[in-house]
């Protein structure tokens, strides 16, 4: 409770609350569960707008489990929550960890992009969210090794990557491929579980891990691969029934075959945003950087506002509180400062925030992956 971690809160940071810092989530948590706060709106919203970004858990000297804390706190109030919100919040989340649903997803898609995206209400924002997903690209793909190395590799899609994120996948498999390596796609319904998690939907969380466990000690592999950073965290804290995880970064990086591959020139000048899912985890940042300087004449910037945070993080796309868009609004007056070309990010879901946030400035940017410029600059 030394309140060390303040500073480096995004949440507190631009609205300046003790209820949207980590001690002020700390104090409401324990009230709450002690049956000393009554489970009000303003205590969801502070509750809800946190992005479990984690910043506080890392600077913390008492080393403090925020994220149980938080993760905790959701789950108690949850039955709390207004009727309409709770549900959206579930629908999307067990749409999301089923193939069924994913279908359901991408058929609803066209008309959720019809809706009045200028309202704050949750159709208003689940109309600005299925606007920031991009359409598939028919870039011409990376020749493949003409030799195999007869290994196969598990590429983790997730339960959103076939959803909002297909243009990664498919140059992770283009480039996995053209180093000789074979990926074995994951199911679509194959989920991390840090959405639910962070939900506050705690038993689903754990089921969903435990399917992850009994199918990964099925597999002929050893190395499972992600490429969402956001999954990447929540895979390095799960038993991966004897699989290695790797970040796509480090994998490429650490293959020799890959670092032969020469990629095009571009002359262009791009924004870096490292999300926080990420900063926990140096090397993956420090590989994203070796591999972006493969490209010769690429000028990469990264954003200088001093919010490590977008405001995407936990379910902040789904129902977001006015810290996490006064945190995507100060991303977007970033990007337009720095003049850039394009937009790296590694997280799906930073992706679409910072498309939505530019989207209300109706500023036109390319937001891609970096492996996706990698795989462009191969192709």
């Amino acid at each position: 409770m030394c309140g060390l971690c303040l500073p480096h809160c995004p949440t507190y940071t631009v609205s300046q609350q003790e209820g949207e810092s980590p001690r002020g989530r700390i104090s409401l948590v324990k009230a709450f569960l002690e049956d000393q706060l009554d489970p009000s709106p303003a205590l969801g919203q502070h509750l809800q707008s946190c992005t479990t970004c984690l910043k506080c858990q890392q600077v913390c000297p008492a080393k403090v489990d925020f994220e149980a804390i938080i993760d905790a706190g959701r789950s108690a109030y949850r039955q709390h929550l207004p009727l309409f919100p709770r549900l959206l919040q579930t629908l999307l989340i067990h749409s999301l960890g089923s193939r069924l649903g994913q279908m359901m997803i991408k058929a609803g898609l066209p008309l959720a992009r019809r809706l009045n995206r200028s309202t704050t209400s949750p159709l208003g924002q689940l109309a600005r969210l299925a606007a920031s997903i991009p359409k598939r690209n028919n870039n011409t793909p990376i020749k493949a090794a003409s030799r195999l190395s007869g290994q196969s590799v598990l590429l983790f899609q997730g339960c959103s990557g076939q959803v909002m994120d297909q243009n990664a996948l498919d140059s992770a498999k283009q480039l996995i491929r053209a180093i000789g390596f074979e990926p074995l796609l994951s199911a679509s319904s194959d989920c991390c579980s840090a959405l639910a998690q962070h939900a506050g939907l705690s038993d689903y969380a754990r089921k969903q891990q435990l399917q992850l466990r009994q199918k990964w000690a099925k597999l002929p592999c050893c190395d499972v691969i992600s490429i969402a950073s956001g999954c990447g965290n929540q895979l390095d804290q799960l038993d991966t029934a004897g699989l290695k995880h790797w970040d796509i970064h480090q994998w490429l990086l650490a293959e020799d075959a890959f670092n032969k591959l020469k990629p095009r020139s571009l002359n262009k000048k791009v924004l870096l945003h490292v999300p926080c899912s990420l900063h926990a985890n140096p090397a993956a940042v420090a590989a994203m950087h070796q591999l972006l300087a493969k490209i010769p004449q690429l000028e990469v910037h990264e954003f200088n506002d001093n919010l490590h945070c977008c405001g995407a993080g936990g379910v902040q796309l789904i129902t977001p509180e006015a810290s996490n868009y006064a945190l995507a609004q100060r991303k977007a007056q970033t990007i337009a400062a720095a003049e850039v070309d394009l937009v790296l990010s590694a997280n799906v879901g930073c992706s679409s925030q910072l498309r939505m946030a530019l989207d209300r400035r109706v500023q036109k940017i390319d937001i891609i992956h970096p492996i996706e410029l990698l795989a462009r600059q191969l192709s």
